[in-house]
């Protein structure tokens, strides 16, 4: 039994390492529409190239070992004249590209029988090949995937643990696209750089979340999004927008007071210099998704009666929108500590009017906020309230 699990063992890795080395493929390209072929004529090809790849990690190179391979190889090039590559590690090879002489070719293929099947080969074709064709000799498993990480880091300009799980999805998004393509369908077994961008792009937030807290815990997960997003040892003077969902029916008004207060507590700040007093951080905006007017009154009348100046562009009782209101700059004469967003359909018009540089948050239930043109942060939270327990 041992020997059976060992034997699945190494050809778990060794599928491992083929999709690996596939994926850094695909993220090397230039041309980001360029289709990487995965398990069609070979593991791997491209326009230019058709690569086997094999990881022999318990064993030393010999002509036995690459035998296959290479008659494999050879009974593509007599249709197919993209260049042959074989991608292997043995353990007793430095890292290194050779070439063959046709003397190498023939001690390594002797006869040209593999078990039952008889490969049959003209000098021409064999000389042709060996003029194409390279061994790459490669590190290790574990160096290889070291270097798949820091390929996605700098791609998504992300930090390990992030690119750990977005390495999982690609992972996953390759398999699939083997598995769920039956042998008459390989040709759909494609991707391009393009594509997979698009997949950590799309989902990104969502991706992390879901695998962050099913692994890390949530804990950990809140803790990565403070370091990334909020943690600042020196607030600068940007303008700062808040875009939170509440859940439906939401009415705890008094958790909105605590996260408003959090908010301009740490995000409004005045500084004074020789006796002179300027705003070195300016009044954030807030808007808060799915809240009632009830509770948004509820709200603002407790900021109020503790002397908090706020502006929400209104400016008095049956007014209409008035912009310039909620605008106002903040002043040391003024002391406007918060602006708030009443309206959805307010968003895009205020975050344009603003001139300075905008950081936006969206920290999200279900459904982010997107408006086009405006770069926003998606935060995706699991429960309201934490946000006032584990980022504010």
């Amino acid at each position: 039994m041992s020997t059976v699990l060992d034997g699945g063992y190494y050809a778990i890795k060794g599928f491992n390492f083929q999709y690996d080395h596939t994926i850094i493929r695909i993220l090397e390209q230039t041309n980001e529409l360029n289709e990487i072929e995965i398990e069609q004529t070979e593991d791997y090809s491209d326009e230019n190239i058709i690569v086997q790849v094999k990881y022999k990690e318990r064993a030393n190179f010999s002509n036995s070992q690459v035998k296959k391979p290479l008659c494999q190889l050879l009974e593509i090039f007599k249709t197919d004249k993209r260049k042959p590559v074989l991608y292997a590690y043995f353990k007793n090879k430095e890292e290194q590209e050779v070439s063959l002489s046709l003397q190498d070719l023939n001690d390594i293929i002797g006869d040209c029988k593999i078990k039952n099947k008889q490969y049959s080969f003209e000098e021409e074709l064999k000389t042709e090949f060996i003029n194409q064709f390279r061994i790459i000799f490669t590190g290790k498993y574990q160096k290889q995937f070291e270097v798949l990480i820091e390929k996605i880091i700098k791609e998504f300009n992300c930090e390990e643990e992030e690119a750990l799980i977005y390495y999982a999805q690609i992972y996953k998004y390759i398999e699939k696209k083997v598995v769920n393509n039956a042998p008459e369908d390989k040709h759909k077994r494609v991707c391009s750089k393009k594509e997979v961008k698009e997949l950590i792009t799309n989902s990104r937030e969502v991706i992390f979340h879901s695998s962050y807290t099913q692994f890390l815990g949530k804990e950990k997960y809140y803790k990565f999004i403070y370091k990334r997003f909020f943690r600042e040892t020196n607030i600068n003077f940007h303008e700062r927008i808040f875009l939170f969902e509440l859940p439906e029916n939401f009415e705890d008004t008094n958790l909105l007071i605590q996260l408003t207060r959090k908010i301009m507590e740490r995000y409004y700040k005045k500084v004074t210099f020789g006796g002179s007093t300027i705003i070195k951080s300016p009044a954030p905006y807030i808007f808060f998704q799915n809240a009632n007017d009830t509770v948004l009154k509820n709200m603002k009348t407790e900021l109020l009666s503790e002397g908090i100046i706020f502006r929400d562009g209104f400016c008095f009782e049956g007014a209409d929108f008035f912009l310039r209101n909620l605008l106002e700059e903040s002043t040391p004469q003024n002391n406007i500590e918060l602006k708030f967003i009443n309206r959805y359909e307010y968003i895009k018009e205020i975050i344009l009017q603003l001139q300075r540089t905008k950081k936006i948050y969206n920290l999200y239930l279900d459904k982010r906020i997107e408006q086009e043109g405006l770069d926003i942060n998606h935060i995706k939270i699991e429960d309201f309230s934490d946000i006032n327990e584990f980022l504010f």
